[in-house]
């Protein structure tokens, strides 16, 4: 699971920031990935878009 990106990478591919992908897991809008024998969340690919799609649905201003 080597190429599987970090929170930060994934929140910079979404436009946001790591904070506000964090507060996203809390809410339940995006699911919290696996995470490595170190124990940070990586995502792997096919969980990129929901990220996104979270902050695109949100809009500028939001508190989501």
């Amino acid at each position: 699971m080597t190429s599987a990106l970090t929170i930060r990478q994934a929140a910079a591919f979404a436009g946001a920031t790591v904070k506000t992908v964090r507060h996203h897991h809390r809410l339940g809008l995006v699911d919290q990935p696996a995470r490595d024998v170190s124990g940070r969340r990586r995502y792997a690919s096919a969980e990129l878009p929901r990220p996104a799609q979270v902050r695109t649905v949100a809009g500028p201003g939001s508190n989501l």
